[in-house]
């Protein structure tokens, strides 16, 4: 999570929320924006990775680990989704920052208290994945509460219809990746068609556009050309 793009692009969007110096619904719409513009960001690199990962877990642990820990995927799955709940939960941070309700952080500690709850509840039945299962709810559920109580301040609105086309983007390459295991029996062509399923996604972002006029120019301006067409 650490390494996790949403985290290592937490502090420039942080600094670019406190430098809106707006007031009223000026503020807030350029709050919103940027929330949207860093979350379908994360999503955009993020999505794509969980799902060469996904389908490819158990080439990776025979590959890498010679098959010794094939028993362990459960836990791997459970690890992708906790990334995910990790990546909302990040984009939100900023915008609490920004509303100055940094109390809201303070209520982890009870979602932490469920988590060991249902530890007790999970692991004598479900061992490691219980304790998973147990953090994936805790997890969610902060989730949910952060977002319903940033909601009461400002009208924070997820962008399900970038959402939407980087999943319809990803339909095409996630079934050439799966119809394309049977070829799979070494390392490089795990690479070589991890590449391809890649190759193939940004041509489809590049055909549906997840990002709007002005974050491609946002984001040209920033690389310092043209390049960015998704």
């Amino acid at each position: 999570f650490l390494l996790s793009p949403a985290n290592v692009l937490q502090g420039q969007v942080t600094n670019l929320l406190a430098r809106i110096k707006e007031t009223g619904k000026d503020e807030e719409t350029k709050i919103i924006m940027a929330f949207q513009f860093y979350l379908k960001l994360m999503l955009f690199f993020t999505l794509p990775i969980i799902m060469l990962v996904s389908m490819y877990i158990d080439k990776l642990i025979i590959f890498f680990l010679e098959g010794k820990y094939l028993d362990a995927m459960p836990l791997i799955f459970g690890l992708l989704g906790l990334l995910i709940i990790h990546l909302f939960m990040t984009t939100i941070y900023p915008v609490i920052r920004k509303l100055e309700k940094t109390e809201y952080f303070a209520f982890s500690l009870v979602f932490a208290a469920l988590n060991i709850i249902l530890n007790f509840l999970l692991i004598e039945q479900f061992q490691l994945l219980g304790i998973m299962i147990a953090t994936i709810i805790s997890q969610l559920m902060n989730l949910i509460f952060l977002y319903i109580m940033t909601k009461k301040n400002i009208n924070l609105t997820i962008p399900f219809n970038s959402i939407t086309k980087i999943c319809l983007n990803l339909l095409f390459p996630a079934l050439f990746a799966f119809y394309c295991r049977i070829f799979i029996d070494n390392i490089t062509k795990l690479i070589i068609i991890s590449g391809l399923s890649i190759f193939l996604y940004i041509m489809l972002c590049s055909l549906n556009k997840v990002f709007e006029l002005s974050e491609r120019t946002l984001i040209n301006k920033a690389i310092g050309r043209k390049i960015w067409l998704f």
